[in-house]
């Protein structure tokens, strides 16, 4: 199992990354407004570095679904949407309604990985509370690390490669250790990438010891 961490912007760090060299980018960008760019690098670099079939997966906020959706089908193949179900609910008052999911879009490079080889994600999974709590103490948009493993486990075998370019505090990093895969995070804020490098590193040394 190997994992690699970079320090630093994703918009120069992932040119850097060799053509058809990761099988699944699975993460979670921030969601402000002023962090919009992010998903046309998103979609640019992932469709460069995804081998052929490879998954694209990232959650994203339900006002951001037709912005993100046209974005992404400039570079990739639009394939499903997922949802992670969650413990507490929002009343969006403009709207008229209360959201007690978070959408995840699933992209896909040419077409889907073969069924027998791969499994069937649930396009609807919720969150583990004890994991959620968890979760926003390393990062305030913190998720679950069993929702990650969850898609990891099904689309990607182990020893395959996931990148995770808005790593944050490490939830794909530690998923992708606890399931066997080969993990590469960006992150560009010093301070959640030492907490990321820590979580992984224990997650790495707790897999050692169960052995």
């Amino acid at each position: 199992m190997t994992v690699k961490l970079y320090l630093g912007d994703c918009r120069e760090i992932l040119p850097t990354l060799e053509d058809n060299s990761v099988d699944a980018v699975i993460t979670d960008p921030p969601y402000p407004k002023e962090f919009q760019y992010v998903w046309a690098v998103l979609g640019k670099q992932s469709a460069r570095i995804l081998k052929p079939r490879g998954n694209l997966i990232t959650l994203l906020g339900h006002y951001q679904l037709p912005y993100v959706i046209n974005e992404l089908d400039n570079h990739l193949r639009y394939w499903w949407v997922f949802w992670m179900v969650q413990n507490n609910i929002n009343r969006l008052i403009g709207k008229g309604v209360a959201i007690r999911g978070k959408p995840a879009l699933w992209y896909v490079k040419d077409r889907r990985r073969d069924l027998k080889e791969y499994g069937y994600p649930f396009d609807t999974l919720k969150s583990k509370l004890n994991e959620s709590r968890e979760s926003k103490t390393y990062h305030k948009w913190g998720q679950s690390v069993g929702w990650f493993e969850h898609y990891i486990e099904e689309l990607t075998k182990p020893g395959e490669w996931v990148l995770d370019p808005f790593m944050g505090s490490g939830t794909t990093g530690v998923a992708c250790v606890q399931t066997g895969r080969n993990f590469i995070g960006i992150e560009i804020e010093p301070k959640y990438y030492e907490i990321a490098e820590k979580r992984i590193a224990e997650a790495q040394l707790q897999i050692r010891m169960d052995i």
